[in-house]
């Protein structure tokens, strides 16, 4: 994750929308699937969970090669309880990230 910290780092110079930098730790860690010898997936469904009549969606899931979900993420610019009731159904490695503009905490 050090290397997302310093990728922020480098490219949020004044300021910046929150939503600039969660679209810039979703990229880098489902790009990190890769590295990884996964399939990075965003807005993965999540069944069983609905919200406001809509189905749940995780943040980010790596896949392995039957499309199951090998680890999971959810990305947030503070705490949030239904992301981690999303990240509770999931039966695998479990990621909540929680950012402020100058602090990045990986729970």
């Amino acid at each position: 994750m050090r290397v997302i910290g310093l990728l922020l780092k480098q490219t949020l110079n004044g300021p910046v929308k929150k939503s600039v930098i969660h679209s810039l730790i979703q990229n880098r860690i489902c790009w990190l699937a890769w590295e990884f010898g996964y399939f990075g997936r965003t807005e993965f469904v999540v069944e069983g969970f609905r919200s406001n009549g809509y189905n749940g969606k995780i943040e980010i899931a790596w896949l392995d090669s039957s499309s199951v979900p090998v680890a999971v993420f959810e990305i947030d610019s503070s705490p949030r309880h239904k992301s981690v009731q999303k990240l509770l159904i999931f039966n695998c490695l479990r990621f909540w990230v929680v950012y402020e503009k100058k602090i990045l905490i990986i729970l």
